[in-house]
């Protein structure tokens, strides 16, 4: 079976209906379901999608527990959670400072980390500009953005 990951940028717009990527991110994910693909989220990314939610700036503001309730109804029944390894985050350190980048593309690293340690296909992303740098030259990983 075929293995995708998604990354933040198109959880958000999965959880929040006004989203104006919403019916990309959608798409994206419905059809990998429909495609019977394993779609997996790394368990950073479930962390960042709780942050963004309850910091978003619209009327009315998602809560803490309303973003809670949003990931446990959108997020967790659909998605398999990739967990990290201190190994993971080592390499994600590694790959920043190869390409000479540094600060928040660390998360990006980290997102690309746990596409690489389940040997994803894809890996779903509205920034495909943060990871696209972050490939190995002989990678295979598909960095796609619906």
């Amino acid at each position: 079976m075929n293995t995708v990951l998604f990354d933040t940028s198109v959880l958000i717009p999965h959880c929040i209906i006004a989203h104006p990527h919403r019916i990309q991110a959608l798409a994206a994910i419905v059809k990998s379901k429909e495609s019977d693909h394993d779609c997996c989220i790394s368990l950073h990314s479930l962390a960042e999608t709780f942050a963004v939610l309850s910091a978003l700036p619209i009327n009315p503001r998602i809560s803490a527990e309303k973003a809670l309730f949003l990931i446990e109804m959108e997020i967790l029944p659909y998605f398999i959670i990739v967990p990290s390894s201190i190994e993971n985050y080592r390499q994600a350190m590694v790959d920043i400072a190869r390409v000479g980048r540094s600060g928040g593309a660390i998360y990006d690293a980290l997102i690309l980390q746990a596409a690489r340690s389940i040997n994803a296909s894809r890996l779903y992303t509205f920034n495909d500009k943060h990871f696209r740098p972050l490939l190995h030259e002989d990678e295979s990983l598909e960095i796609v953005c619906p």
